[in-house]
């Protein structure tokens, strides 16, 4: 399990990351005064605090109840613990902002928020699915934007380095945040989702944001490969693959309602996701 350090430093963020939506002031207070050892709320609070226009794009991190099991893969991949739990902990914030009705829907200076989510599934991480991922992100095939509803199931993002870049080193918790966070913001950058919440054909570039916030996925897992390490130009091809079933045309994205009003209050994290993974 994770180490209890890194929930505190997760729990002394939280009442940042909320209030800062409200209070500018808080920014500059946390930018002075910040001590947190890790770096994945620090990445986020800094993202909040440096996101002014209209379009800023918010996420709250909030302090599970108890230690979630993320586990040690032995995978063929690159994947490290403290990657895992950024890719674990930053979809599963996305996911919790949206379930709780603080999502922003399409890129209008007027766009509503997102409904509230009864039915948000946790988002486990898994050593299965970080083999499946690892297995696409080898192929080192550089990521487009064609997206289509007829190949689902995965996300993909490619890093572009020059001659400065160590194509021998690891990659970032700052860097896959960074990343992560261009696909959920595909909503953000991109008309609208319907009111019905039910994907059309014409939603084809938002597929990334849409598979983070498919309410029924449970389980996925992530990986990277450096590719063309003897070559000038070095890019990291980066997948992360999902559990079925995947989103479809004409199904709602997920249920309207009270966050975590479709599972039992035991099964409720976060305040607004269930915990109801299946085998």
């Amino acid at each position: 399990m994770m180490h209890i350090g890194f929930f505190s430093a997760i729990s002394n963020v939280f009442g940042f990351l909320i209030k800062a939506n409200i209070d500018p002031n808080c920014c500059r207070t946390y930018k002075k005064n910040k001590t947190s050892k890790s770096s994945l709320p620090v990445e986020m609070a800094l993202d909040i605090c440096n996101s002014q226009d209209s379009h800023s794009q918010y996420t709250s991190t909030l302090p599970p109840p108890l230690p979630i099991y993320i586990p040690d893969c032995r995978s063929k991949g690159n994947m490290r613990r403290e990657l895992r739990e950024e890719v674990y902990l930053t979809h599963n914030s996305f996911r919790s902002f949206l379930a709780s009705g603080f999502q922003k829907n399409g890129n209008r200076s007027d766009a509503k928020n997102f409904p509230t989510a009864s039915d948000m599934m946790l988002m486990n991480y898994d050593c299965r699915y970080e083999e499946f991922a690892h297995y696409v992100a080898k192929d080192c095939i550089k990521a487009n934007t064609n997206y289509t509803f007829k190949y689902l199931g995965e996300n993909n993002f490619t890093i572009e380095f020059q001659h400065h870049f160590d194509p021998y080193s690891p990659l970032t918790k700052a860097e896959i945040y960074k990343d992560i966070r261009n696909w959920w913001n595909t909503i953000i950058h991109n008309k609208p989702l319907g009111d019905d919440l039910k994907p059309t054909d014409e939603d084809t570039p938002i597929i990334p944001f849409l598979q983070m916030a498919n309410a029924q996925t449970d389980k996925f897992g992530c990986d990277y490969e450096i590719c063309d390490k003897q070559k000038n130009k070095h890019f990291v091809s980066f997948t992360c693959f999902y559990r079925r079933p995947y989103v479809k045309v004409g199904v709602p994205l997920y249920t309207m309602g009270k966050p975590c009003g479709m599972c039992p209050p035991e099964k409720c994290v976060y305040s607004s996701l269930c915990n109801n993974t299946r085998i």
